[in-house]
This record gives C-alpha cells, sequence and structure tokens, in this order.
C-alpha cells in the first residue's frame, strides 16, 4: 500500500492510499496521466508534480521555473531542514547542534513562516520539492 499526500494550491492536504507502486505513480503523475493513477482528473487546467519519499508519494501543484519562490536561509536553518528530512526530532537536533529544544522549536517554526507551511510535513514537503533538501530515501522502510 502506497501512501499518496496531495498538496493543492489552496493550501488544501488530502491523503489517499493506493495499491500501485509508488515509483508507478511518480511516473504517471509527471508524465501528466493523473487518470491511470486515481480514475479521475483532479483539475483540467492544472499541471502535477510528484516525487516518491520511501513508500510514500508526494503531489503538488508544478511550479515554473521562473515562478518557483525565492526563500532565502542561512546555514543554520538549512542543517535543522536537512535534520529533520532525515526524521530527527526536536530534542535530537537539539542535542546534534548544542542549541536548547526550545530553539529548535522557534526556528522551525520560523521556517514553516518562511515556506508558508502549516506542518513539519508540508515544510519537508515544499524544502525538498525546491530541491533544498535531500531526504535518505534508503533509511525510509518500503
Amino acid at each position: 500500500m502506497t501512501q499518496v499526500f496531495i498538496f493543492s494550491e489552496l493550501d488544501r492536504f488530502e491523503l489517499r492510499n493506493s495499491t500501485k507502486r509508488a515509483e508507478d505513480i511518480v511516473l504517471k503523475i509527471n508524465c501528466g496521466d493523473w487518470a491511470a493513477v486515481f480514475g479521475s482528473e483532479p483539475d483540467h487546467g492544472q499541471a502535477w508534480q510528484a516525487f516518491r519519499v520511501g513508500a510514500m508519494v508526494i503531489i503538488h501543484p508544478a511550479i515554473p521555473g521562473e515562478d518557483l519562490p525565492k526563500v532565502f536561509l542561512n546555514n543554520k536553518e538549512i542543517q535543522i531542514l536537512e535534520a529533520m528530512s532525515f526524521g530527527f526530532s526536536a530534542p535530537e537536533i537539539a542535542h546534534k547542534f548544542h542549541l536548547a529544544e526550545r530553539t529548535i522549536r522557534r526556528k522551525a517554526s520560523i521556517l514553516r513562516l518562511k515556506f508558508n507551511a502549516r506542518s513539519d510535513a508540508e515544510l519537508l514537503a515544499k524544502a525538498t520539492a525546491l530541491g533544498i533538501v535531500k531526504p535518505d530515501l534508503d533509511s525510509i522502510a518500503d
């Protein structure tokens, strides 16, 4: 069973389960064949982009290259994002960087504001989609 997370332009989030393999879902969505995966088109005028994270698939509206948002991050914010993408919790990140857990939670909150994300999952999905972080796919069990 593959979990598919779908983020819409309206800041809505939908979770679907599929019996198809994650690789097949990503290939079909990125080729524009939404109907082959889910049986119907969500929005006829919308292009979608999908990528695999372990056994999960994240789908979001495609962003044209020139319209990519500019997110300016300092080195510590990038390090925290990378640690989050590897699945470390706030206490683990705090220990790793010799900072207070409260500091990590505050920095994560600031990152969510910068990315206009409502959750850590959405934050990581957007950071991954923009190529800022690359999750360790080998550490995620299929």
